[in-house]
This record gives C-alpha cells, sequence and structure tokens, in this order.
C-alpha cells in the first residue's frame, strides 16, 4: 500500500499495458484514472505538445510517455495547484509505478508546462549525465521524495522542510489562543483546517470538568488544546472514517501548527490519536506527573492482556 492510500482503477491498470505514446492519468474520486491517452502516430515532440494542450496550470497530473525503449514518469505539479493535490500526486506516485510495471522508469519531476517538451527530457538527462547541481524541479522531486509528502510552494503553504507544512491561520487565531491561555482549569479550543482555502480555523473555546467529557468529531480529524490541571495537552485526532486527503494535510500540518502555538503557549503534553485508539477514555486514561511537570498518558491494559 502507497502512503496515500490511492490506487489504480481497473480501467487504468489494464490501459497501462497497451497505451500509444502517452497517457495522462490523474487522481479523480481517490483513484489513479487515465484522462487522455497520445497516440503512436506523434512524433517525440508532437506528442508533448498534444500533452501540454490537455493540462493545466493550476491542476496537477502524471503523464506516462514512451521513448523508444524507455518510459518516461512525469509528475507535473505546478506552483498554483492547491496543495494537498500536490500532497496526493507526490505520494501517489509509487502506486502508480507500481501499477506500471516497468523496469527502471524514467521520474521526472516539472513544475511547468513548458517544461513537458524534448528540450525539458534533454535537460533532465543533461544534469542527470553531468551529476550537475539539481535544478529546482529536480530539487523539488528530492524534497518529494525524502519527505513523503512532497508539498511545494503555492500562495498559502510554506514549506519547512524539517517540520511539514505551515498552513495559513484565521484572522481570529491569535485571539482565540489568548483567550484559551487566560481561560481557566478545563478549557478546550479545538482546530480544524478549511481544506478548500487551506487554513487553520480556530472554534469556540468551551470547559469540561474533566478529559472523559472531551468530544471529537468521529468522521475528520482534529487538533484541540485541554487545559488540564498539569498544563496544557496538544491532542491530535485522525478517525479512520477521515477522507485521505483530510488524513495526510492533517498529518503534514501538525508539527508546525504545534509550532506556532508555543510560541505563545507552553505546551506541557502532546497526545496523537489514530485509528486504532480513538477512544480519548483509553488514551488519556492513566496520567502521571513526569520530571518536567507535564503529563505523560498510557494506554491502559485491555482486558485479557
Amino acid at each position: 500500500m502507497n502512503q496515500s492510500g490511492i490506487e489504480a482503477t481497473p480501467g487504468l491498470a489494464q490501459k497501462l499495458h497497451s497505451f500509444g505514446r502517452g497517457l495522462i492519468v490523474k487522481i479523480q474520486d481517490e483513484k489513479l484514472e487515465h484522462t487522455h491517452e497520445i497516440d503512436d502516430s506523434h512524433t517525440f515532440e508532437s506528442g508533448f505538445e498534444e500533452a501540454r494542450a490537455k493540462l493545466s496550470d493550476r491542476e496537477a497530473a502524471y503523464l506516462l510517455y514512451r521513448n523508444n525503449d524507455e518510459i518516461l514518469v512525469i509528475t507535473y505539479v505546478p506552483d498554483d495547484a492547491k496543495v494537498r493535490q500536490k500532497m496526493l500526486y507526490a505520494s501517489s506516485k509509487q502506486a502508480l509505478t507500481r501499477e506500471l510495471g516497468a523496469s527502471n522508469p524514467v521520474d521526472l519531476f516539472v513544475t511547468e508546462l513548458e517544461d513537458i517538451s524534448e528540450k525539458g527530457y534533454k535537460s533532465h538527462v543533461r544534469h542527470a549525465n553531468l551529476g550537475a547541481p539539481l535544478t529546482r524541479e529536480e530539487e523539488s522531486l528530492k524534497f518529494v521524495k525524502e519527505n513523503e509528502a512532497g508539498v511545494a510552494q503555492s500562495h498559502s503553504v510554506n514549506i519547512t522542510h524539517s517540520k511539514g507544512i505551515e498552513m495559513k491561520h484565521a484572522a481570529d487565531f491569535d485571539d482565540k489562543l489568548a483567550s484559551f491561555e487566560s481561560a481557566s482549569e478545563g478549557a478546550i479550543l479545538p482546530f480544524t483546517i478549511d481544506v478548500s482555502n487551506e487554513e487553520v480555523i480556530p472554534g469556540s473555546i468551551s470547559s469540561v470538568s474533566d478529559w472523559r467529557e472531551i468530544k471529537t468529531p468521529e468522521s475528520h480529524p482534529q487538533y484541540t488544546l485541554y487545559k488540564s490541571p498539569s498544563g496544557v495537552v496538544f491532542i491530535y485526532t485522525c478517525p479512520s472514517g477521515s477522507k485521505i486527503k483530510e488524513r495526510m494535510l492533517y498529518a503534514a500540518s501538525r508539527r508546525v501548527l504545534l509550532s506556532n502555538i508555543e510560541k505563545n503557549i507552553t505546551v506541557a503534553k502532546t497526545v496523537d490519536v489514530g485509528d486504532e485508539d480513538l477512544d480519548l477514555d483509553e488514551v488519556v486514561a492513566e496520567k502521571k506527573e513526569t520530571a518536567k511537570g507535564g503529563l505523560r498518558f498510557k494506554r491502559p491494559t485491555r482486558p485479557g492482556r
């Protein structure tokens, strides 16, 4: 299974063994599907021309392209594509390559339509043969492979290679943090991501008398700040019913969001609640003071163990 969980449709799996000069593949309804075939009557360059005419400067895509006995696997991720698209295409390429079944396909990563050309291909070969410094596109591909989330820069997202991605914040983000900081013990502040606008949205501050009263969504991820008796706890919940795009976006944004929160608030403990531990009653059941005064959460032993 590839990291994104996205797989090829049966139609694409069959087409991969019989396409002509080229094949445009896109992620649709969380599946890999071919959207256009370039027949083998085209020359090397004219096939690229047809591919460019079928692609957009705002939407990512894959292009499988034949060059004699080799197959090029071109990952096209324009700078203006949405961040969730960039993540999905970067982390789903392995699934496409596996379905292709070709030995030693040539990987190319481009962000400009003009680089989907014979000139762009020759530039890639020249750099590979000479061991020249990486181009911007090759640096992006290196980042994709190393981080698996592969998020290139867009207008609302900043790359932080060691941490993940930084989403823009809603206008009331800082005010909500300030209100939470001054709130009493038991305060709860949830955060969600507006996927369409790629923005972190703080919710309303509420209060619980006991951590067992904390409620989290069952259908989508959420970040939650909880002011416990021993300090602030950052909780990240990701139920199994969450959409693939949401799971990836929340996971990739978690560390940077936490870092930004800690610029204003001291976080004593972080708790990640994954698909197998959605019951906070189990995750937060046993607590004890650490040497630093923070909290340590431990799952209770299940019956029969």
